[in-house]
């Protein structure tokens, strides 16, 4: 049998890293530069994107290890 990656390196692969990274240097960078209420706004809403793509990812590492386990106890 091949040998699998784990679920938690599938589901953080350097894409997530990598939006999550954009969204938050691009957040920080609107906090920090417009200072307005709306600079407020959107830098926020670009920083909370970035918690929901590492929430999603780990309900999909979550995932993952379910298929993972099934398909380990199908014959």
């Amino acid at each position: 049998m091949s040998e699998r990656k784990s679920p938690w390196r599938r589901a953080f692969s350097p894409l997530v890293w990598g939006a999550a990274a954009l969204f938050t240097i691009a957040g920080v960078a609107v906090l920090l530069l417009v200072r307005t209420n709306v600079g407020l706004g959107v830098g926020a809403g670009l920083c909370g994107i970035t918690g929901i793509i590492l929430m999603s990812a780990v309900y999909l590492a979550i995932g993952y290890g379910e298929d993972d386990e099934r398909a380990d106890r199908t014959p």
